[in-house]
């Protein structure tokens, strides 16, 4: 069994989404028999359980549920708790359809708790056994410069279940090659493509296992093939951007998505209007100038969640963690991520998007190609609401890094990955970790107590 594990991975992914799938199904099917309308409802292979089992494993799947050896438990219980509930109600729809009959909610919701309840216990009971049979990878890390990647160990050592560092080594160190031979796995950070080159040569040789640090340029070229012309091959790239169908696919998307959501949304936006309004007596929305698709200039349209006039004298600067300048009902607002709702109307207008890279400001957008070239790439497609980059890193994530998740999606754009990605940033509205702010509370405080100095 140990060896089944190390060895096939992807099959245990397979066990595992089988056994989630089980477990929601049958206690649903059991509830089913056993408590709705005292079990006059009838139990039909094709009204009822086949449809279960299908929107359990679509939603499980598309919430990343499955992923018992790359998430923590609780990140797949918060996951699972949604999946559940849509899986659940889109079979009590098709039950609706086929028998005519709709269910008390009481009934509905003690089922909603039986399955989360086993889902959960299933979850922990599958991790612990992973974590038994799969003991965590010897790890060293390989780098150029020690001082600069605390940073990455830190999140490395975060994932103590799966890799444990044991040696952090520069390049130019004499032990360099004695301590991959001692290692199961090598990460490579801040190495130039040649020294990259030149450890991965010596670790596949070894077997080991190897993270690469990618720069934003090999993730451009990632999804290239393979295209011989006459005996010579070539790899061809496709172009950092979406195809006519892809934008057309898109587009339907956001106008029936945006407008169903801003129709369901009206009442709580009305709401958080009359808050904000009496807070401080100020404007309700805030807008500012950001770039969407071919660097085309649009104002977005936000809850405002700061003081009037927050950026008089700070000018553009980014908001940081407990930011002196976000109002009490704004810092809420953040928290539930509910001042980013009046960006459904930016949606519907065809500014941007429900997925794809955030749209960034002209200013910030100037510095940042500065350095990093590749940033422009982001312009390539509409901006977004949400993206990968936002359920995968945290608002903190550097700039660079965002850039990198932003080139994913771009380059491997789906519209099941559009549909992924909306389902985890639910999960990310659960996380306090993905509205954490940048570091500079030092310098924004100055700056408030300033401004406030100057209005006086």
């Amino acid at each position: 069994m140990k060896k089944f594990i190390k060895n096939f991975s992807r099959s245990l992914y397979y066990l595992n989404a089988i056994a989630q799938i089980a477990v929601v199904s049958s206690v649903f099917v059991f509830a089913l028999m056993n408590l709705f309308s005292s079990g006059n409802i009838p139990v039909d292979t094709h009204a009822t359980v086949v449809p279960l089992v299908i929107f359990s494993a679509l939603f499980l799947y598309m919430t990343g549920t499955y992923e018992i050896t790359q998430k923590r438990s609780i990140e797949l219980i918060v996951t699972g708790v949604f999946a559940v509930l849509l899986s659940d109600l889109a079979a009590i729809m098709i039950i609706r359809v086929y028998s005519f009959i709709w269910f008390d909610f009481a009934e509905f919701l003690l089922t909603y708790l039986m399955q989360i309840a086993a889902l959960c216990v299933w979850i922990i009971i599958s991790r612990h056994i992973y974590k038994a049979f799969k003991k965590p990878l010897r790890a060293v890390v390989v780098c150029y410069d020690i001082e600069n990647i605390d940073s990455y160990i830190n999140k490395i050592r975060g994932y103590s279940d799966k890799y444990e560092i044991t040696d952090i080594i520069s390049y130019n160190d004499a032990n360099l090659y004695y301590s991959i031979c001692q290692s199961e796995a090598v990460f490579m950070l801040d190495l130039s493509s040649k020294k990259r080159e030149k450890v991965a040569q010596y670790c596949l040789a070894l077997n080991k296992n190897i993270f690469i640090l990618p720069e934003p340029y090999e993730i451009t070229v990632r999804s290239c093939h393979l295209e011989q012309i006459d005996d010579i091959p070539f790899l061809s790239c496709k172009p950092m951007t979406l195809t006519l169908e892809e934008k057309i696919i898109k587009r339907l998307f956001d106008v029936v998505a945006s407008f169903v959501a801003l129709v369901l949304a009206s009442p709580l936006m009305i709401a958080i209007a009359i808050m904000i309004k009496r807070d401080d007596g100020g404007s309700v929305f805030y807008k500012q100038e950001r770039i969407t698709e071919n660097y085309r200039k649009f104002n977005v349209l936000k809850f405002r969640t700061m003081v009037q006039n927050a950026e008089e004298l700070s000018g553009a600067t980014l908001s940081t963690k407990d930011d002196p300048r976000i109002t009490k009902v704004g810092k809420k607002l953040r928290a539930m991520r509910l001042d980013e709702l009046p960006q459904l109307i930016n949606i519907f207008k065809g500014d941007m998007s429900f997925v794809g890279p955030r749209p960034e400001r002209d200013i910030f957008i100037q510095e940042y190609v500065k350095t990093v070239p590749e940033f422009i790439y982001r312009l390539n497609v509409k901006a977004g609401l949400t993206g990968l980059a936002q359920v995968r890193g945290k608002y903190n994530t550097t700039p660079q890094d965002k850039l990198k998740m932003d080139l994913l999606y771009i380059n491997d754009y789906s519209f099941l990955n559009d549909l992924k990605i909306c389902f985890l940033t639910v999960k990310v509205l659960f996380s306090k970790e993905s509205t954490e702010g940048i570091d500079g509370d030092v310098k924004n405080k100055e700056l408030f107590e300033a401004q406030q100095e100057n209005k006086n």
